[in-house]
């Protein structure tokens, strides 16, 4: 895109925005060639090339306008069904009971409490890593597949509450609304990775 002098320097034109008319390449050497004294090829009035920008500039913001009309009405939300005051979350104690809640699942929302060193940052990321595997290879795994996924997922948790933690699970489901299509459920898989000390733990 180049920049083009409605009125030419040589006539007195200014460096100005209302003296300037953006073209492309092939448009402003189609302008500027333009010789009265040798008259082929096209001639722009300056009233012509005000006409032709102002009708452009209308054009562009008419479609940024509906650009970000669309955008709005077509953005995905994710909320949740109803209005919940306390999501009660159960503590997992093997693999096979943890998958029970990982199957169709659509995300994760995930929480943990601080670790106190590498080692325990460690532990906790391989274990969010492999529950993050296991839903995104899901569908693709065999009954051996599982088998395995879960033996790996026992490993993981046997290693976090050696190092202090435990694991609390729940499925919410909740909604996805926008980009043109109706409401539909969307099952979210809640972690807690909480150390046995917190105080937040209630035994039932």
């Amino acid at each position: 895109m180049e920049v083009h002098h409605i009125r030419p320097h040589a006539d007195g034109g200014q460096d100005t925005f209302e003296n300037a008319i953006p073209l492309c390449f092939d448009c402003h050497a189609e302008v500027g060639q333009y010789d009265s004294r040798h008259p082929k090829g096209v001639r722009f009035t300056e009233k012509e090339l005000i006409q032709h920008r102002n009708n452009w500039y209308q054009k562009i913001k008419g479609e940024k306008k509906e650009h970000e009309r669309v955008r709005e009405t077509d953005s995905i939300k994710i909320s949740h069904k109803e209005e919940l005051e306390i999501l009660m979350l159960h503590r997992v104690l093997s693999s096979k009971e943890l998958m029970g809640y990982i199957y169709d699942i659509y995300a994760v929302e995930n929480d943990y409490d601080e670790p106190d060193n590498e080692e325990e940052l460690d532990i906790i990321c391989r274990f969010l890593g492999r529950i993050q595997e296991i839903i995104d290879i899901e569908d693709e795994l065999e009954l051996s597949g599982k088998v395995r996924c879960a033996y790996e997922l026992n490993m993981n948790l046997k290693e976090l509450y050696d190092v202090g933690y435990m694991v609390f699970v729940e499925r919410e489901v909740r909604q996805i609304s926008g980009g043109g299509k109706p409401k539909e459920d969307f099952p979210v898989l809640v972690i807690r990775i909480l150390k046995k000390s917190n105080a937040g733990i209630m035994k039932i």
